[in-house]
């Protein structure tokens, strides 16, 4: 495999058409304004006037296959002295760590391309990508003084697990974080995630309202069937949920299922509407977040390296 170049890296917008299937979750048929009636096993009622998505125009069931194994990573280098973490024992990454680093990535056949950010362009990504609005939470406490420079790259098959561990080791790395990629890129642009059952600690519109209704859930599927530009609305379970997640949490040990949202994945006639999206979703009761699925793991995720980079 040939060395990978330092050039732009791009999250994608490998948009896919979406499976001509039925899925599992229903519109409910809302009754005199207020009364919502579930229709998880009364999926087959054929409600007339509906405009379908496909031939159903109701949400289709998430996909089935895994995707190729891949992955996005980000190399954080050392912003102070500490003493704790000995690859950031004598202060600040120098040039000289940087190229080991760099080295280190051209070497490494699971890496596909790789790109550096000085600790100004970083700031800009985190802007660009979390932002008020998301759900997140991460965008009011973090500063641009928080910002190290760093490596953000992309993974195909490999020793993860190695590379990683041999990252870790370089002088001047502070931090290393390795995701795998989520089933959903390339099918969808944009994830409406509902407050699970437990979701105070991630995410802030949650942290006074219990897990959203099925009543809140309708709500929000009746204004998605108002926008244009709609292609495709897939519904996700927290099965599938469940499963991408620990696709893309590959070291985890367990993942708490309390914490796992459920949500309806959007693939719209064109990219570029996140803003668009939240502004629409972000404030109805129920969402925990509005996401770009084309945002980076590390984002989605709100990892946020400590002192040390």
């Amino acid at each position: 495999m040939d060395s990978p170049e330092m050039e732009e890296l791009s999250f994608g917008d490998e948009r896919q058409e979406p499976e001509p299937r039925t899925g599992r979750f229903r519109r409910p048929l809302v009754v005199a304004g207020l009364a919502v009636v579930l229709l998880g096993g009364m999926a087959a009622l054929g409600i007339g006037g509906w405009r379908f998505y496909g031939q159903s125009r109701w949400p289709l069931s998430p996909p089935e296959e895994a995707p190729p194994p891949s992955g996005f990573f980000s190399i954080y280098m050392c912003l102070l002295p500490t003493p704790e973490l000995p690859t950031c024992h004598d202060g600040a990454a120098t040039e000289e760590d940087k190229r080991q680093v760099e080295a280190a990535l051209k070497a490494s056949p699971e890496v596909r391309i790789f790109r550096f950010r000085t600790r100004e362009q970083g700031w800009e990504d985190f802007q660009e990508w979390v932002t008020p609005g998301d759900g997140s939470g991460s965008a009011s406490v973090y500063e641009p003084a928080d910002v190290p420079e760093a490596y953000h790259g992309a993974l195909g098959p490999g020793d993860w697990q190695g590379v990683k561990r041999r990252w870790e080791g370089l002088p001047g790395v502070s931090d290393v974080i390795v995701f795998g990629d989520t089933a959903w890129r390339g099918r969808a642009d944009i994830v409406i995630e509902f407050c699970p059952d437990r979701g105070d600690d991630a995410y802030e519109p949650c942290e006074r309202t219990p897990r959203a209704s099925e009543q809140e859930k309708a709500a929000v599927l009746g204004r998605i069937e108002d926008l244009d530009g709609v292609e495709a609305v897939y519904f996700e379970d927290l099965a599938h949920a469940l499963q991408d997640r620990r696709r893309m949490l590959w070291e985890a040990t367990e993942v708490d299922p309390l914490v796992v949202p459920e949500g309806f994945w959007l693939k719209l006639d064109r990219p570029g509407r996140s803003s668009e999206m939240r502004e629409i979703f972000g404030r109805m009761p129920g969402v925990a977040a509005v996401l770009e699925v084309s945002a980076p793991p590390q984002w989605r995720f709100a990892v946020t390296p400590g002192a040390g980079g």
